[in-house]
């Protein structure tokens, strides 16, 4: 039951009951709406003069009562404290975020339009910023494997083996230090040979 305490008429002679609160429309000028955030009431209610009381809470946790459906309207999710709220599944006669508009009379300038897609927009945005957390956190993941993974078995990368095999001759001896000096007596060798076994033949 409203009482005549609760209700406050607006200047342009919109009524808003249980407490609730008139404030200028800021897209119709000389136009008024009710905030319903405002009810006086411990129970929450929703629409044109806030006249619909929240029939069931869609709370998962917590003492919070901001996402709430009426006129036999369903929650669609659960949310926290600190979650948006989410569109009820409302009966064929009711619409809106809460069910709190008969079908047909949701104004098109309602100011808690944009209210309620700025909710669900943020919900989404704040989804899409957990994914892409989640995704660095997991490539971060396999990169320190993949590095652990090197160290520990010493797999070869393709910059190493190109220098590995760059430092051998062509029978597989090494070509630096000792090595190197070995590889080239032995060509020189061979070649003081190979002019030997020329001569003999001339």
């Amino acid at each position: 039951m409203t009482s005549k305490e609760t209700i406050e008429t607006c200047r342009d002679g919109h009524h808003c009951f249980n407490g609730s609160k008139c404030v200028q429309n800021p897209y119709q000028e000389g136009a008024y709406f009710c905030d319903c955030e405002e009810v006086v009431f411990e129970a929450r209610y929703e629409g044109l003069y806030c006249e619909h009381k929240a029939e069931v809470y869609c709370i998962a946790e917590g003492a919070s009562k901001h996402s709430f459906c009426t006129n036999g309207g369903t929650c669609r999710e659960y949310v926290g404290p600190d979650e948006a709220h989410v569109d009820c599944d409302c009966p064929s006669q009711f619409e809106g975020s809460y069910c709190q508009f008969v079908k047909g009379t949701k104004p098109k300038n309602w100011p808690y339009n944009t209210k309620d897609a700025s909710s669900t927009s943020l919900k989404k945005n704040s989804s899409g910023a957990t994914v892409a957390v989640m995704v660095i956190l997991f490539s971060l993941i396999v990169i320190m494997v993949a590095y652990r993974y090197k160290r520990y078995y010493g797999v070869e990368t393709i910059d190493e083996r190109i220098e590995r095999e760059l430092e051998m001759t062509c029978d597989e001896k090494p070509l630096r230090g000792n090595g190197l000096k070995e590889g080239i007596e032995q060509s020189m060798r061979e070649s003081s040979e190979s002019s030997k076994e020329t001569n003999q033949i001339v």
